[in-house]
């Protein structure tokens, strides 16, 4: 179950349900106006698998995670959010709500920052494509090549696996360049 806070605009939450997107609102189908953050993650506890997308970045912390619910504090603009919230909801490592649950999840036009239940670090997406749907067919061979030699999945600098730039080897890689690669865009289209 996909749940919106209140802090994000009623024409986000219709745009992603003509996407066909399922969503409930918090202040509309769940709770209440101004429900408290405190009373927010009880509500979750209360819900099947879900969700949380908001725009609250005091969301963003190793405590909030919880193994029944998963949160996806957004830091971009008020009418991205519907684009960044279907984009996350294809990234390959958050895809299924089984996949989702026990994180807390901070998505920035530049990349992800995850922190799983129980780890001791953070676990860095940066330069990773958000929308990892491609069509081999409709896209050009030279923009083809280019796009999965920036797969996650792959190894891209020495010190990183598949992508992931960990909290712990972040002074190791102090001379890689962390910088969205060019061609690789966050922004919504």
């Amino acid at each position: 179950m996909n749940i919106l806070d209140e802090n994000i605009l009623d024409s986000q939450r219709l745009l992603l349900r003509s996407w066909r997107v399922p969503v409930r609102q918090i202040g509309y189908e769940l709770g209440r106006k101004g429900l408290a953050d405190e009373n927010i993650l009880s509500l979750l506890l209360t819900l099947r698998r879900p969700t949380l997308f908001t725009r609250d970045l005091g969301f963003y912390v190793p405590a909030s995670c919880h193994a029944r619910y998963s949160l996806v504090c957004l830091a971009v603009g008020q009418l991205e959010v519907a684009h960044f919230i279907r984009r996350f909801l294809r990234h390959p490592h958050f895809a299924t709500q089984a996949q989702r649950l026990g994180h807390a999840v901070h998505v920035m036009d530049t990349g992800l920052a995850v922190w799983r239940l129980h780890a001791d670090h953070e676990l860095l997406f940066l330069g990773c494509k958000l929308d990892p749907v491609w069509s081999s067919a409709s896209t050009p061979k030279a923009q083809r090549s280019t796009r999965e030699n920036y797969h996650p999945s792959r190894k891209r600098a020495q010190g990183t696996q598949g992508g992931i730039l960990t909290s712990q080897n972040r002074k190791q890689n102090a001379g890689v360049s962390r910088q969205p690669r060019p061609g690789i865009v966050f922004s919504a289209p």
